[in-house]
């Protein structure tokens, strides 16, 4: 039987009541956590992750590198960057007398969504995590709320494009559909609401080039839009998506959340 694939990852996000308090841990102690959080993963079963972001800058990679390297039991990671996101959006939890951080790495324009996915894929994440629309949680970001702009959500596409790399997006808005790189296939959904999600899948299955494939796991092909997860409170739809290489899959831009394994 294979081993499942937990499309929607997030291994270095640890148990607290609030996001804001893993910012407060030291670096060493966060990775020491998240290769714990891996081997728990490893123990039920998942042999595949799909992190739809880290904690902390690197903390993906080292803990998939230490992986593949075999010095720690986990299932295979694609390592993602923090959530790129703008100044009050979900992950910057900072106030003015009160600077903070959390899992979000903060930009503004264009020119800083650039240099930040180009840090972060030189430091060698697999996917590029963006915040487009704000979140319930965020009192001055709702999640119907569209916080970046076309041109900086271009910005971090092109730079994966360049370089060969996914994007993943918090996408909660339905104005998020709309967005020139979704309705060209250049993002993967990772989080969205279901009052988007139908306006979202309809937009994005007409433009994309991309189609599933599906040449080892088989046994997935039934299950690939059937399978859901509604533990979140606002319900985000996770189908599983599988195939024998990093291959891009129109599911991951019409729906909340996929991944493609290695």
């Amino acid at each position: 039987m294979p081993g499942l694939v937990e499309p929607r990852a997030h291994l270095s996000f640890t148990h607290f009541s609030q996001s804001v308090q893993m910012g407060d841990i030291p670096p060493e102690d966060h990775a020491i956590m998240t290769l714990h959080n891996a081997r728990i993963m490893l123990d039920q079963g998942f042999t595949s992750c799909n992190s739809a972001a880290a904690a902390k800058g690197r903390l993906d990679i080292a803990v998939r590198d230490a992986i593949n390297r075999g010095d720690f039991p986990g299932p295979r990671l694609l390592a993602a960057s923090p959530e790129l996101t703008v100044t009050g959006d979900l992950g910057d939890p900072s106030l003015s007398h009160i600077p903070r951080e959390n899992f979000g790495y903060i930009c503004d324009g264009a020119d800083e969504f650039r240099r930040a996915a180009r840090y972060f894929v030189c430091e060698g994440v697999d996917t590029l995590k963006i915040n487009i629309s704000g979140d319930e949680g965020v009192p001055w970001a709702r999640a119907h709320q569209t916080v970046m702009t076309d041109a900086e959500v271009e910005a971090v596409c092109d730079v994966a494009r360049s370089r060969g790399k996914r994007v993943a997006a918090h996408t909660r808005s339905a104005a998020c559909a709309s967005c020139p790189a979704a309705t060209t296939g250049s993002l993967g959904i990772r989080s969205a609401s279901t009052r988007a999600t139908s306006k979202t899948s309809s937009t994005c299955l007409a433009s994309s080039p991309w189609r599933p494939l599906l040449p080892r796991a088989k046994w997935a092909a039934k299950s690939c839009c059937a399978v859901t997860n509604l533990a979140s409170s606002n319900k985000a739809i996770s189908p599983i998506y599988c195939g024998s290489t990093p291959t891009r899959c129109a599911l991951s831009v019409c729906c909340a959340s996929a991944i493609s394994c290695r």
